[in-house]
C-alpha cells in the first residue's frame, strides 16, 4: 500500500512539472511571438526611413531627422541583405513620387514665373512612402522576410 501511494504521489509531481513544463513552452512560444510581431513592424518602419533617406537624395536635413528618431531601433536581426532588399524595393516608390513630381511640373507650372514655380514645385515623397508603408504589397514583403529570418533565428537558438 505504500508503494502504491508512493507511485500516485510520484506521479502527481511528474505530471504538475510536465504542466509547467508546457505552461513555460506556451509563455515563450507568445513571448516569441511578440518579437516577430515586433520584427515586421520595425522591417516597415525601416523601409519607410529608408524611403525618405532615398528620396531625398541622402540629404543631411533627413539624415539628421532619422538621427533623433525613435520610430525603429534598426539593429533587427536581419542583416546587410535585408537593408539592400528594402533599398531595392524602395527604388520604384522614389521613381513614381519623382516622376509624378515631372509631370506635375510640365503640366501645371511650366510657364510660370520662377517665383511662382520655386514656391509650387516640389517631391511628393512623404505621400508615396507614407502609402507604400501602409500597402497590402508591404504588409507581404515584411511578413515573407521575417518568417524567414523566424526560420533562420530558430535554428540558431
Amino acid at each position: 500500500m505504500k508503494e502504491v501511494l508512493k507511485y500516485l504521489i510520484l506521479l502527481s509531481f511528474c505530471s504538475s512539472c510536465a504542466n509547467k513544463n508546457e505552461s513555460l513552452k506556451k509563455v515563450m512560444s507568445e513571448k516569441e511571438i511578440e518579437t516577430f510581431k515586433l520584427w515586421k513592424q520595425e522591417y516597415k518602419n525601416v523601409t519607410f526611413q529608408t524611403c525618405l533617406y532615398l528620396g531625398y537624395n541622402r540629404s543631411s536635413e533627413i539624415s539628421n531627422l532619422l538621427k533623433i528618431d525613435r520610430s525603429t531601433a534598426q539593429d533587427f536581426p536581419f542583416g546587410m541583405y535585408q537593408y539592400k532588399y528594402i533599398d531595392t524595393i524602395v527604388q520604384p516608390i522614389i521613381s513614381k513620387a519623382k516622376l509624378d513630381s515631372t509631370t506635375y511640373y510640365n503640366n501645371f507650372l511650366k510657364g510660370m514665373n520662377q517665383i511662382e514655380r520655386d514656391e509650387l514645385n516640389g517631391l511628393p515623397m512623404i505621400r508615396y512612402c507614407l502609402e507604400y508603408y501602409t500597402s497590402d504589397e508591404l504588409d507581404s514583403i515584411s511578413n515573407k522576410r521575417v518568417e524567414q529570418m523566424k526560420f533562420l533565428w530558430k535554428s540558431n537558438k
